[in-house]
């Protein structure tokens, strides 16, 4: 597995993978614009699959976690947190200093995920999910 950087040529693949594993997929022109300064987004790789991937918005001293998907068939076999891991490290670099996000209450797997990396939950917000309708959990970890 290599984690490198996405580029335009890889939005179709982004795009493909985003409707696999959200409910309310982003379309190609919402990676496009996420390509920019601001905006930090990496792919696992094999060969040239793309088997997951993670976009942070850096904004003052805060990474947000806007998307992080991975293959189906690559779960629990450590692909999220090695994007994790690199995400927090150039969030790092940039000289950023905590990292938020928001998870489905639901999702314990992506919880547990977040925890054993340091995020702690800071606070709930009510119907942020849509299909299907969810709370979300906030969580943060220092950088």
């Amino acid at each position: 597995m290599i984690i490198r950087r996405i580029t335009e040529e890889d939005i179709p693949l982004l795009s493909e993978l985003d409707k696999a594993c959200f409910s309310v997929p982003w379309g190609p022109d919402s990676f496009r614009m996420l390509l920019g300064d601001s905006c930090d987004p990496y792919g696992a790789f094999e060969g040239e699959k793309l088997i997951g991937f993670g976009y942070i918005l850096c904004i003052v001293d805060d990474a947000e976690l806007l998307r992080l998907a991975v293959r189906q068939e690559y779960r629990r076999m450590g692909v999220a947190r090695k994007l994790m891991e690199t995400l927090k490290q150039v969030a790092r670099e940039k000289g950023l200093t905590h990292m938020s996000l928001e998870v489905r209450e639901s999702n314990a797997a992506a919880k547990a995920l977040y925890e054993s990396l340091g995020f702690v939950q800071v606070g709930t917000i009510n119907n942020y999910y849509r299909q299907p309708k969810e709370n979300a959990c906030l969580l943060s970890a220092e950088l």
